[in-house]
């Protein structure tokens, strides 16, 4: 876990280490001191496989990120707010979400927002790719800036896994965190599932049925011979409908099981506690069967070779 705290910086430099310190942990934007005079802050933060958690508590002020950051970072987050103390609110897309503690709001890095704490204020942050919340819910930009409950119905089961999460400070496994990270999507679409949009409604049983199957996906990825036919097969659908399902991501899913592989690869690659493995060993421990393959597949996504991967990791 790390962390930074304004305690250990005089007065008049508190603002500015606090703006230094946001900005290289979530992406960039302005922050506005409501009370210089009495400014504080804390952050813990931890990554758990491509997502990060971070612990935040500070004082009344606001946060803006406009058309500018987005041009210089072009970063493609979400951002979610977990609300345990006082209230916030972010506006984007012409919404406003109020969160008052026991509710949150997501919000998009692509896009100009602004944040505002009226008080003191705690909450639990949250970023990860887009393309995870991509893959399991499709587009979500419709349920950005929108007041979600996390005290009943979905939202309450993904609140209080985060809240969990956040008071759990041993390290983590790379199989472990990977594992975590899939439980948390799966938990984030089921709560912007049930979320009210101007978009057309959902089908509840076909969003649950590409849940599960999306879950059998992740837990047989070491399986070389893993498939469209054999997920179908497996999961009791036809292959047609299997394809159908995928038609509202942003990728097919054979596609959608590579991708999965690379991201477990990647993780394991940049995990100290898997480095005695060699990069063909990791491959095919999560079901590539041709290293070369492998290798063109890797580079393809990530823009670096899987060693170049791995020695970036190390230093």
């Amino acid at each position: 876990m790390n962390r930074f705290s304004t305690e250990g910086h005089w007065p008049s430099q508190r603002v500015r280490q606090w703006q230094e310190c946001v900005s290289r942990i979530f992406p960039h934007v302005d922050i506005t001191p409501l009370e210089r005079d009495v400014f504080h802050g804390r952050i813990d933060w931890r990554q758990i496989c491509s997502f990060q958690l971070s612990d935040l508590q500070s004082v009344a002020q606001k946060a803006v990120r406009n058309e500018r950051h987005v041009r210089a970072a072009g970063d493609d987050i979400v951002e979610i707010n977990f609300q345990l103390a006082g209230e916030g609110v972010v506006e984007q897309c012409g919404r406003s979400a109020v969160t008052r503690p026991g509710e949150f709001a997501i919000y998009h890095s692509l896009r100009p927002y602004e944040m505002r704490f009226a008080g003191p204020f705690r909450q639990i942050s949250i970023e990860l790719p887009s393309d995870l919340v991509r893959r399991s819910y499709g587009p979500f930009e419709a349920c950005t800036s929108v007041t979600i409950c996390g005290t009943a119905g979905p939202g309450r089961f993904v609140f209080d896994f985060v809240r969990a999460l956040a008071e759990e400070e041993l390290p983590l496994e790379a199989r472990q965190a990977a594992r975590l990270q899939n439980h948390f999507v799966d938990l984030l679409v089921t709560a912007l599932a049930a979320v009210p949009t101007g978009d057309a409604p959902r089908n509840a049983a076909s969003m649950r049925k590409l849940t599960d199957i999306k879950r059998y996906i992740a837990d047989n990825l070491w399986d070389p011979e893993l498939s469209p036919e054999r997920v179908a097969e497996a999961q009791n659908v036809s292959l047609r409908y299997l394809y159908l399902l995928f038609q509202q991501e942003d990728q097919p899913v054979a596609r959608w099981i590579q991708n999965a592989r690379l991201d477990r690869c990647k993780a394991d690659l940049e995990s100290r506690g898997q480095r005695a493995r060699t990069v063909s060993e990791i491959a095919f421990a999560w079901g590539f069967s041709d290293s070369a393959h492998f290798s063109r597949a890797f580079r393809r996504r990530f823009r670096v070779s899987p060693r170049d991967c791995r020695y970036a990791a190390s230093h």
